[in-house]
Formats: structure tokens, sequence, C-alpha cells
């Protein structure tokens, strides 16, 4: 779309608002400056510059507050937009004659105070681009211009990743062919041979499990599994309720807010300590006949301001305040002179500060030490680490044992020859503090733990008693549960989910000890459960031995026959043209398959079917291991092969590259999301071009296929994110679209107005006078020109396949041409009622477009609150189209309502229409313009049917 819309503007923030209109303010009086106005407007007009200056800067310090908020709070997308926007207001962009907006306004409330108003417009002028610019940037929208040229840039990127898909595809498969051609035919005939064992391997372990769950013997085993996994449960519940000590728990809780104390001083500590090794450097530098006194005043005040935000975020008004002693350094530091007398007078007092708060470090430390000395105090009643109280309280003293506050010096005063440097006492301090919470966080987690333990264990042993009880009802559904180790199992089962449940009910009351010797109960009936259920599953075994069917003959011989042939394959293997590596792979799992085998066909024998088909699946896994060894073990041993590979090798270098560049292309657009599939596709291309210059097909194929997949997986990324391009695209143009009709409607207004006024001045039969025609003709100009502008709109939203909201603006184009000409001088001057009402036609038209307009903007808004169903999203995507058809033809509709209602209107203004009296050619040309536009609401009505599949008139009765 190409049009100029510049001038529209978006709703701004408040304080956004405010400083465009201060630019006004500033800019409407500026040519009272060049005739020597009184200063006093001068002093006006430069301190609104200056309260702007000052609204900016706090602009800022609260989008770096939001930012570390909304980066703590995961909010990672708005942090990004207000650091964009910091960036922005530290960018010193070529347009904005290289300074920052700030330096910006600083010119201009220069340009203000010494009269020069044309050199303060223009910097005003530059200073209204860069807020808009910042604008755009926190709410996240972009010009039409930008996503379009995004989206182009979108578009051919991802119209060069389906060509290297596409060649992508081509090379994976000439090297599946080149590989299938390669391969000898003891290699085929090797392949083949494994394959078709590995086949019949599978279909003998089908009839084997088969014929074990009719001898229900798999379920045995299965319940035999899940009751060992329930023993590994109870066994690990039943030691830590041994280990469990309710009683234990307040000492740890009495060690809580004396642990809190001592994190407040160490940190504190911590802070006093920093700040005096901050001061004494800053007193090294002041005393220096090098030191930059200006520099290191600077420093101190960026110290005070960290140190104010640290204090008012600990919220201790009592402790002592390093941000005061840091402004008194600053101040003495400005005020020193550069001789070295003054330059140590000032070093001297910014030590002595250092002093009082290395002082006051030391005091906070022995504060620290004293609060830790009572915490270890009430731990001291947890003797036992095998307790899990007592574990946690060796995890606390441990920590505060290892802090270096224990080793610090109590006082600031130890003499100069033995007292830590102020660097040394800063680190001791931080180390101390990270010691301090490292407690902290070992006692706060055990205490967490302890709190669990209880509803952990209840629910634990709860649920242990459902899965016993489980395991019972599922044994006494076999016909095994009859026997004599089928009912002990089931009884001891039933014990043990009672001692379960017991135990459960035990550990909700806080009753440790009766809980765990109901689960240490449990345990002991379930381990003697499990060794009924062997039991039980070993006589079933030896029944399905003695009574031993034809089918599981047959399935044992057929083992014992494939066990034969894989032998044999074994032996082949060792006599193909395989490459010595894969050649000894391929025998080894094929000779592992054999004896697998083997030890199946005999467990079979033997009626041991959990251990056959356990043999079984052993021998498919060999058998997988033969077959890709054998598969990859073929050398390209002809010239025209090797030839051949290195020609691929080559494409899919070439294929690489490009890969590279797309993605350095990618890279480089402002607003592009993460491709980690782009990235991952070079890596594959990469792989695959090393494979294929090696000669090693086999692994150059798949991951030639890997590529491929990365690459279209690569272009559904950047599809999903051309949506989104689109639909911001839509979204600004619809917003331009629908300021510009509002602008095109209230321009129209006021020439309506001027036309009524012209009229009303004109008298019956009277010629038009000189002073008339100018206005007529000024008024026929500017609606010539809104038909222009009309028309212009019109294309734009037509290229969106609008085709009724382009049709709306048409009409005007050609109603608005025909008033120009009316009141124009080939019109004679019309100002009557004719064009007025032609007036009005255009004013309702364009009226309805614009709420037609707003209605699908809050339409947008609403489904971007509530998400929007899949119809809708359908809807939005489906042919790019600006608005849904629904829009289009509740406006289809008003149109032909409106159309009706002029030709009844007609028939009653020009009666003559009925008889047949002789019709006035304007009166003509009236009716002319309604057949058009009834004709033209036809033929889109005809497009809509069509597009939508809607069936013709009167093609039911056909």
């Amino acid at each position: 779309m190409r049009i100029d819309l510049a001038l529209i503007r978006r709703p701004r923030c408040a304080a956004f608002v405010l400083m465009c209109a201060s630019v006004l303010s500033i800019a409407a009086p500026s040519h009272a400056l060049q005739k020597s106005e009184p200063t006093r407007d001068q002093a006006a007009l430069a301190e609104d510059q200056a309260l702007l200056q000052r609204q900016l800067q706090r602009l800022r310090q609260t989008m770096e507050v939001l930012a570390g908020r909304f980066e703590a709070e995961g909010r990672t997308h708005a942090a990004k937009l207000l650091r964009d926007g910091i960036v922005h207001l530290d960018q010193r962009a070529t347009e904005q004659g290289a300074k920052t907006l700030e330096e910006l306004m600083s010119g201009s409330h220069s340009s203000i105070q010494v009269g020069k108003p044309v050199q303060a417009i223009e910097t005003q002028e530059a200073i209204v681009k860069g807020l808009e610019r910042l604008y755009a940037i926190l709410t996240d929208r972009q010009g039409l211009e930008d996503l379009e040229k995004s989206l182009a840039d979108l578009r051919e990127i991802k119209a060069n990743l389906g060509e290297l898909a596409e060649s992508e595809s081509k090379l994976r498969q000439a090297t599946e062919k080149l590989q299938q051609d390669s391969k000898s035919e003891s290699q085929k005939s090797l392949e083949a041979g494994i394959q078709s064992a590995l086949r019949e391997q599978r279909q003998l372990l089908e009839r084997a499990e088969r014929e074990a769950r009719a001898s229900n013997v798999f379920d045995l085993e299965a319940i035999e599994r899940a009751l060992d996994t329930l023993i590994e449960r109870q066994a690990r519940d039943a030691r830590v309720l041994e280990a469990w000590k309710p009683e234990e728990r307040p000492a740890l809780e009495e060690a809580a807010p004396a642990l809190d104390r001592a994190a407040e001083h160490s940190a504190r500590a911590e802070r006093l300590a920093q700040a005096a090794n901050e001061l004494t450097k800053a007193a090294r530098t002041v005393r220096s006949p090098t030191g930059d006194l200006a520099e290191t005043a600077r420093e101190l005040e960026r110290s005070e301001a960290r140190s104010e935000r640290r204090e008012r975020a600990a919220g201790d008004a009592t402790a002592p305040k390093a941000s005061e002693s840091f402004k008194a350094a600053a101040e003495t530091t400005k005020k020193s002179g550069t001789s070295a007398s003054e330059r140590a007078a000032a070093a001297d007092d910014i030590e002595k500060s250092a002093a009082e708060l290395a002082r006051a470090a030391a005091a906070e430390n022995e504060a620290a030490l004293e609060a830790q000395r009572a915490a270890l105090e009430s731990l001291k009643k947890l003797s036992d680490p095998k307790t899990a109280a007592g574990h946690v309280a060796e995890e606390v003293q441990k920590a505060l044992e290892g802090s270096p506050a224990h080793d610090s010096p109590s006082s600031a005063e130890t003499p100069s020859a033995e007292a830590p440097s102020a660097e040394e006492r800063a680190a001791k301090a931080a180390e101390a503090r990270r010691a301090n919470e490292e407690a902290q966080r070992a006692l706060s987690s055990g205490l967490d733990d302890l709190r669990q333990v209880k509803p952990a264990l209840s629910s634990a042993q709860k649920d242990a008693s459902e899965e016993s009880e489980r395991l019972k009802r599922g044994l006494e559904s076999l016909p095994q549960a009859s026997s004599p180790s089928g009912n002990e199992a089931s009884a001891k089962l039933e014990a043990a989910a009672e001692a379960q449940k017991n135990a459960a009910e035990q550990a909700g009351k806080d009753q440790a000890g009766d809980a765990a010797k109901a689960a240490a109960q449990a345990e002991r009936a379930l381990r003697e459960a499990k060794s009924a259920l062997s039991a039980a599953r070993k006589s079933a075994q030896q029944d399905a031995q003695k009574s031993a069917s034809s089918e599981s003959a047959a399935i044992q011989k057929a083992q014992a026959e494939l066990a034969q042939k894989v032998s044999e394959l074994s032996e082949q293997a060792a006599k193909s043209e395989l490459e010595p590596q894969a050649k000894n792979e391929a025998q080894k799992a094929l000779d592992e398959a054999a004896s697998a085998m083997e030890k199946a066909s005999e467990s079979l024998r033997e009626g041991a079917s959990s251990s056959a088909a356990q043999s079984q699946s052993s021998a498919v896994q060999s058998l997988q291991k033969a077959a890709s060894s054998a598969k990859e073990g073929g050398a390209l041993s002809k010239p025209a092969d090797q030839k051949k590979a290195q020609e691929l090798a080559a494409e899919q270098e070439r294929i690489r590259q490009a890969l590279l560049e797309l993605a350095e292309r990618n890279k480089k657009r402002d607003t592009a999301a993460p491709t980690p599939s782009l990235q991952e596709a070079q890596e594959s291309a990469a792989g695959a071009s090393k494979s294929l210059d090696q000669g090693d097909l086999e692994e150059a194929a798949p991951q030639e296929e890997e590529a491929e997949r990365q690459i279209r997986q690569s272009m559904k990324e950047l599809s999903e994110e051309e949506e989104q391009y689109q639909e911001l695209r839509q979204e600004e143009l619809l917003f331009k679209i629908t300021e510009e009709v509002k602008n095109l409607t209230d321009e129209h207004q006021r020439e309506m107005q001027n036309t009524v006024e012209v009229d009303k001045q004109r008298k019956d039969g009277e010629r038009v006078t000189h002073t008339q025609r100018l206005r007529l003709r000024k008024i026929a100009k500017a609606e010539e020109a809104l038909g222009a502008r009309a028309a212009t709109i019109s294309q734009a939203i037509l290229a969106e396949e609008s085709v009724v909201f382009a049709e709306v603006l048409t009409q005007a184009e050609r109603d608005l041409a025909r008033i120009s000409r009316d009141m124009g001088e080939v019109g004679e001057y019309q100002s009557g009622e004719r064009v007025q009402a032609l007036q009005q036609d255009v004013e309702q038209s364009l009226s309805w477009l614009f709420t037609a307009l707003q209605n699908e903007k809050e339409r947008r808004k609403q489904e971007q609150k509530s998400g929007g169903g899949p119809a809708e999203k359908n809807e939005k995507v489906k042919d790019n189209r600006l608005v849904p058809d629904v829009a289009e033809l509740k406006l289809l509709r008003q149109l032909e309502v409106a159309l009706l209602d002029d030709l009844e209107r007609a028939k009653v203004m020009y009666p003559e229409l009925s008889a047949n009296d002789p019709i006035d050619p304007l009166v003509l040309e009236d009716l002319a313009r309604l057949a058009n536009r009834h004709q033209r609401t036809s033929d889109l009505f005809q497009k809509f049917r069509e597009r939508l599949n809607l069936p013709a008139p009167g093609a039911d009765q056909e």
C-alpha cells in the first residue's frame, strides 16, 4: 500500500501527550520571539521545555525499575520492550544530529532562552519523532513500511529455504540410490537373511507370549514384578518412618528466628564493609596527585544512589547509612583543591568516614555471630544425625562453622600491622553473608521437608495399602490362587495391606514410632508374600511343562531351527565383503542372537515362559544390531561410486553454506525470532557432507533426512512468524485506513457546511456573484481532492481483497467528482438540494464505512483478549483479507437497503416516473447512478456467493 498517512497519530500515553502539547505550545509563540516580545514569554517556554526534560528523566527511571521487576517476574517480552526503549533513549541517531533525546531537549531549552525560535522548533520536531519512535517501541508496534519490509525479507528467506529443502530431498534420494547400487550381491543376500530372521523371531515371540498367557504364567510373573516394586517402596518408607522424630522439629524451629537475625546483621555488615572499601579506594584516588577528582566524585554519587536503593530495600531505619557517607565524601571531593595538602585533607576526611563504616560493619558482624551462637545452642538438642531433624541440624552447623565471620576481628581498631585491608574485610563479610544464607536455606528446606513428612508418608502408605489389595485381587482371579502357595500369598498381601493402612493412620497422628513398626511389619508380610508367590509361579511353570501343547512344541522346534539359521548367517557374515569393523560387529551380534535363541528354545522346553520371552527379546535386539552393521558395512569399492559420493558431498556442502548464509540473513532482521532448527539443519548438513566425503552412505542418509526435516521445521517456524507479522500489518493498515476515512469524513462535512452557507446567500432567479463563484470553485476543488484521496484508499483496500469496503470509497469518489463538476463552471455553479443530497449520500457512505472499520477494530481487540476460537483464527488468516466476509456482507446489505430507500424516495419526488411524461435529464442521471450502484452491488454479491460456494438463486427448484 502506498498512501501518505504520515499525519495520522495514535492515542498517546499521558506523558507523551503532554510532551507533544508542550512542543506545540512552544512552537506557537516562537514568532513572537522574533518580534522581541517580553522575555517573560521566553522564560515560560523555557520552563515548559525544562519540565518536559525532567519528565523524560522520570520516565527513564520508571522504565528501568519496571524492566528489572518484569525480568524478575519472568515477563521477558515486556522487559525487552522496556530495555529497547532505554537503548533508544541513549541512542545518538544521525537524523537527531548525533544527540540523545535528553540532549535535544537541553538544546531546545538553550535555544529558547537565547531567543532562537527557528532552531528550537527544528530541535523540537526531532524530539517529537524520537518520542514517537519510543512510543512505537513500548507498544510493540511497527510502522507499516517496516512491517512490509520485514514481511518481504521473511518471505524471501522462507522461499530460499523451500528451495534448499527440495535440494536436500533430491540429495537424499540420490544417496539412497547410490547406496543400493553400490552393494554387492553377498551383502544384499546377508541383509535379506537377517531381515527374514528378524521377522521370524518377532513372530515366535508373539506366539510364545500368547501361549504363556493361556497358562497364566505371565500373569503370575506380572504380579511378582509389581510386588518387587512395592517391596522396594515399602522398605524406603519404613526407613524414613524410622528416622522421623516429630518431637525434634521444635528445636529446629527455635533456631530459625536467630538465623534470621544473623542474616540481617550479616547482610548489613557486608553492605557497610563494601562501602568502607569503596571509600578507602576513593580516598587513595583523591590523595594521588594524578587522581581524577571529577570522576571520583561522580563514582561516589553513583555509589550513593546504589546505597540508597539498598537501604530502602532493607527497610531498616536504625542502620548506619552508607549513602550519607558517600554523599559527604562526594561533596568533600568536589570542594577539594588540586594542591597536595588539599587533596590530603580531603582524603583524610574520606578515610575517617571509611573507618567509621568499618567499625559499624564489625559491630554488625559481632551481632551476627551472637545470633548464630543462639541458633547453634538450639540445635545442640539434636545430637543424632541419623534422625531427619538431626541431619538438618548437622547441615546447618556445617554451614555456620564454615563462615569466616568467626575469624574476623571484632573491631576496626586492630593495630594496623595486624588489621586486614578494606578489600579483605569486604570479601570476608560477603563470604560470611553467603555462609549464613546457606545455613538459612538448609534450615528452611529441612523444615519444609519435615512438615511434608507426615502427609507424604501417610499418603504413600495409603497408596501402598491400595496397591497390596489390588495385587491380592489380581492373584485371586487366577486359578493358582486356590493352591497352598497361592492362599499363603493372598493372606500375606492382605496382612500387608492392613499394616500399611495402620501405618498411614499412625503417621497422620504424628505417632512416628507406631507408624514405623506398622511399616516394618508390612514390609515383612510383603516379602513373605513374594516367597509364596514365587512358589506358586514355579508350580504353574511345572504344570505347563507337563501339559505342553502341540503349539508349545511347535514354537520350541521353530526356535531351535531359527537358531541354526542365524548361526549360518554368522558364517556368511564372516565371508562377506563388509568392512572389517562392520563385519566383526555383525558376526558378534548374530552369534549373540543365536545364543539367545538357543536359551529361549531350552526355556520353552522346560516351560519357563518368562525366561524364554526375555531370551527371545534379546535375540530380536541382537538381530537389529546385526542388520544395522550389515547395512552400514558396505564400502564404495568402485571408482565411479566414489566419484559420485564426492559429487554428493559437494552438493551437501553447497546446501550447508546456503543454510549458513540464510541463518545470518535471518539474524539481521530486526525482530527475528530464534530459529534453533536452522542451526540444527546446518549441523546435520555438515555431518552428512563429512559422511559422504568419507563414503559412509549409511551414515549420510539419516543425516540428510534430519537436515531436510529441520529445514522444513524452520519454514514452519518462519510461517508462524509470517502470520504474526501479517496480523500486525493488518492491524496497522486497518488503523491507518480508519483514521484516513475519519479525516476524509471530517473534511467533507466542513465542505458540506460551506456549501450550505453559500447556498443560503443565493437568491432564486439571480445569477451567482463573483464571490460566490470563487467560494464554490474552492469547494469543488476540495471535493475533487477528497475524491482523489478516496480513490487512493479504495485501491489500497481493494489490494487487501476487501471489495465491499473498496466499493463504498469508489462510489464516494464518483459522487465527489460529480459534486465537483456540478459546483464548478461546467455545472453552472450548483449548490442547491441536488448537490447537497449527493453530499449527504457521500457523508452517509463514509460514516457507514468508518463505523464498519471501527467495529472490526473492536472485534480484533476482543478476539485478542479472549484468544479467539479456531474458526475465528481460520477466518482471520484465510485469503489474507483485511476484514472477514461477515463484516463485508453486513456493509453490502446496508448499501442495498439504502439503495432501495433511495428508489422509493425517487418515486415520491419524481411522480413523472410513473406516467409517460418527459423526464428531466438530471433525474435520468440520478436514476442511472442508482442503477449503476444496484448493478455493482449485485456483482459484488455474486462474487461472494461464488467464493463462499453458496447456491445460485433458483438452484433448488432446478
